[in-house]
């Protein structure tokens, strides 16, 4: 076993444990009080489109809620298929309610109850990174 192997090892037990971790926070997200949200506004680098998928474009959303006079924020992926659905997609979504669970112990961590918007999957991963 040389240094790559051993490199290669912790980085891939990094990534699973994050996604262990991401899979129990969404399963106990379920039992989180639920708030009113906005959506912000969203984002797209027209050079990124995303490597597996070759043909699609991936916005970046924000979105907000208030707990006790504070604003909170998070963040979700919608995959589009075009520069001209991803324009139309932001305007659309700008100022729109959502639903958002909210941990009560940790007020910043949030998940979207709404699992599609527009017909779009939402995605809220750890593994995905904001252009």
């Amino acid at each position: 076993m040389d240094i790559l192997d051993l490199t290669l090892g912790v980085a891939g037990l990094l990534i699973a444990l994050t996604f262990v971790r991401f899979g129990i926070r969404k399963w106990q997200s379920r039992l989180w009080p639920v708030v009113p949200g906005v959506i912000e506004k969203g984002e797209v680098n027209y050079n990124d489109r995303a490597a597996y998928l070759p043909s699609m474009y991936r916005l970046l959303f924000g979105y907000t809620y208030i707990l006790d006079g504070v604003r909170f924020a998070g963040l979700f992926i919608l995959m589009v298929g075009s520069e001209t659905m991803a324009a139309d997609f932001q305007h659309k979504l700008k100022a729109t309610s959502v639903s958002v669970r909210y941990n009560p112990k940790h007020p910043e961590m949030s998940f979207l109850v709404e699992k599609e918007l527009l017909g779009k999957e939402v995605y809220q991963s750890p593994m995905w990174l904001p252009g």
